[in-house]
């Protein structure tokens, strides 16, 4: 009975299915990055904001597909590290925009190397057309869901 109960949760819901690939994959980013002191969350505002320096918080969070709140606290988190800081937007008083420091800049650097180390592992178990094929199914399906969480945040 709980053999089958694993394969109807594990093997044939693609809920249950993605939130497993998504914990294997963020413990080989644990692993990766734990002796750097950085979370996977972390890491992925750092990697964010190495291409896209002086974003606002709500642009950051859109980006990386995450809400503000959980953005606000990443970031607060990384400004205590001085890793990020923090400056009021010249156009608008109201709103600030990150950019990362120079040790936070240095970090980056090697969170560039380490992530490109797990995306080499994880792209290294499919051929190449089974990794795009992947790519465009997960973007399509992510690209649905936040479409519909855009509907329902609508006022009606």
């Amino acid at each position: 009975m709980v053999r089958g109960m694993q394969q109807l949760f594990v093997t044939e819901s693609v809920p249950m299915l993605v939130a497993a690939v998504r914990r294997r994959i963020k413990q080989l980013a644990w692993e990766h990055l734990r002796p750097l002191g950085v979370t996977p969350q972390q890491a992925g505002v750092l990697l964010a904001l190495q291409n896209n320096d002086g974003v606002s918080l709500t642009e950051l969070a859109r980006a990386m597909h995450i809400d503000n709140p959980t953005a606000c606290r990443i970031v607060n988190t990384l400004v205590k590290r001085n890793w990020l800081q923090t400056r009021a937007d010249p156009d608008d008083r109201r709103r600030f925009r990150l950019h990362l420091t120079a040790s936070g800049k240095r970090l980056g650097k090697n969170l560039t190397e380490r992530a490109r180390g797990v995306q080499h592992i994880l792209e290294g178990m499919m051929d190449t057309r089974d990794t795009a094929q992947l790519r465009t199914l997960l973007t399509k399906f992510l690209s649905r869901l936040e479409a519909d969480e855009s509907r329902a945040a609508a006022p009606s």
